[in-house]
């Protein structure tokens, strides 16, 4: 028998298992974010179809509004007229779509491909609610463009962007948060702050409770989950606007799944330009964060901190890879390289993606109670 590392979720105790998974490729998805358009061709995607996914989920920032050679910031995108910023996302989005490595896993009968939106579908950190001119815009744009590209395995919530995902026969649940509509302003009290609005809220606890006990429960977040990321600087100043800054909330979930004992929980995220692995103390529960497919890449923080498993710094053609066994027993999650804009045109490469970390996570009921010392 082949031991493989396994985790027992929520308990937060790691385990080795004496099962060994099914044979065969498994069930396989690939999530990341941050596309910006001086950063192509977009040749992660040719990596990407490398791994052969059945499932994409792109997370957030598919377009950059306010970050541009015209556009220096937001004062810039603020000053447009309605037309004028309405024409400048209609035009990103085009040659989004256009580009032909994007193109090619979009288009495709396989993969199923899944879509969120984050702060550079409206502008850097937007934190102004669903009334604004702005966002009212913004969110028509974003659905003409992602609805008719994404997959019929998306369960909707009328009027909202939220929605879950299911693949009964994968033991696969997930719910897809949307952290821009309706949360707080940044600089209001945590106590009194959220980041999802009370009816997704709501849907999310539904959707934990309601999803069979022995699936697992993807949450996929567009932006980080951990306190880690709060400390991240950009040009000497905090540039993240992730759940570091909405704690009170966060922990509200958090105390749901542990009450409620709601196994097999794994978190997704994005946005920070750089990627890690971090296990919660308190609850045993994984977050995969990755990026960016295709943007200038930042440096995480300098500072040690207990639950950080795993971090990437500075490189871009990063994607997250999860491969659900045959059964749905294991799962393995994979951090991977791909290529990247910067490849002279007319070379020939290597599309294959390199493994820069990897894990190998069971169900709860399927792992032996042999704790690693």
């Amino acid at each position: 028998c082949v031991a493989f590392l396994a985790v027992v979720i929520p308990a937060g105790v790691l385990y080795f298992s004496e099962e060994e998974p099914s044979e065969g490729r498994g069930f396989r998805i690939s999530f990341g974010s941050c596309l910006h358009h001086r950063h192509r061709p977009w040749r992660v995607f040719s990596s990407m179809e490398y791994f052969g996914p059945d499932v994409v989920i792109l997370m957030g920032d598919l377009i950059y509004s306010d970050w541009d050679d015209i556009n220096k910031g937001l004062d810039d995108v603020q000053s447009l007229s309605e037309a004028e910023y309405e024409s400048l996302l209609v035009n990103l989005y085009e040659e989004a779509f256009l580009e032909e490595h994007l193109s090619e896993i979009v288009s495709a009968e396989k993969p199923d491909t899944f879509f969120m939106w984050d702060d550079h579908e409206l502008m850097d950190n937007y934190d102004q609610g669903p009334n604004t001119p702005m966002y009212k815009v913004a969110r028509r744009v974003f659905e003409n463009y992602t609805n008719p590209r994404s997959s019929i395995h998306r369960r909707t919530f009328k009027g909202h962007l939220f929605y879950e995902i299911d693949y009964p026969e994968n033991r696969l649940s997930a719910f897809v948060l949307d952290t821009r509509s309706y949360r707080s302003r940044v600089s209001a009290n945590d106590k009194d702050k959220t980041m999802l609005g009370t009816l997704q809220l709501r849907k999310l606890k539904y959707f934990l409770l309601g999803a069979p006990r022995q699936h697992w429960k993807f949450i996929v977040s567009s932006v980080m989950w951990n306190d880690y990321a709060a400390s991240a600087l950009e040009d000497g100043e905090e540039y993240l606007d992730g759940w570091a800054k909405y704690r009170t909330e966060r922990e509200d979930i958090f105390t749901f799944i542990r009450s409620n004992d709601v196994e097999n929980v794994v978190l997704l995220s994005a946005d920070a330009h750089w990627s890690g692995v971090f296990q919660f103390e308190d609850s045993g529960i994984f977050e995969f964060s990755v990026s960016p497919l295709a943007s200038p890449p930042l440096k995480p923080p300098d500072q040690p901190n207990e639950y950080v498993m795993f971090q990437l710094s500075e490189r871009d053609g990063v994607f997250g890879g999860l491969v659900l066994s045959e059964d749905g027993v294991r799962l393995k999650f994979q951090l991977l390289g791909g290529l990247n804009h910067t490849i002279p045109s007319g070379k020939n490469y290597d599309v294959q993606p390199e493994v820069l970390f990897e894990i190998d996570l069971f169900l709860s009921e399927h792992s032996t109670m042999h704790p690693l010392k």
